[in-house]
């Protein structure tokens, strides 16, 4: 299940795996979530990473092209970003940094050639959590104003 693959994924001494969403079940919101994390904890320091684009292929039919579509994530996207930035959350993008020029992850990058990455491109990912996390330790972090456009224009 999506619990155990993200703690064998994280390393949990860096990060804290929650399973705050299956105990509360129903539907989960992301907004929603996050409200209850920072009153149950409200020293914790919260990062949240972009949500991911897809390849815009569809190849395995688990995606609904009309629902799940990278229109729609970079939406999801921005939402998430203004809500960090009005409740003090910090918000990395490693999504964007991983488009092709048509708005796109390349399929070489998906596991599944849709949406899910491979081991591989997660490099991109750590070099910019490494640039991060630098700007964080030197007080210059700053969260994004807006999410980028996903074509290069």
């Amino acid at each position: 299940d999506r619990l155990n693959m993200c703690r064998l994924f994280f390393e949990e001494d860096l990060f804290q795996i929650s399973d705050i969403e299956i105990k509360r079940g129903g539907k989960s919101y992301t907004i929603d979530t996050l409200t209850q994390i920072k009153e149950e904890n409200p020293d914790l320091h919260i990062v949240i990473l972009s949500g991911t684009y897809n390849t815009g292929t569809y190849e395995t039919g688990a995606l609904n092209p009309e629902r799940v579509n990278n229109n729609n994530v970079r939406l999801y996207n921005i939402r998430i970003l203004e809500y960090c930035n009005e409740n003090g959350i910090d918000f990395v993008d490693v999504s964007t940094p991983m488009l092709d020029g048509r708005g796109f992850m390349p399929v070489e990058y998906a596991s599944d050639g849709d949406y899910h990455i491979k081991k591989e491109p997660f490099k991109i990912w750590i070099n910019i959590l490494r640039d991060f996390a630098d700007k964080k330790l030197r007080n210059v972090w700053k969260n994004p104003e807006t999410m980028p456009p996903l074509v290069n224009e």
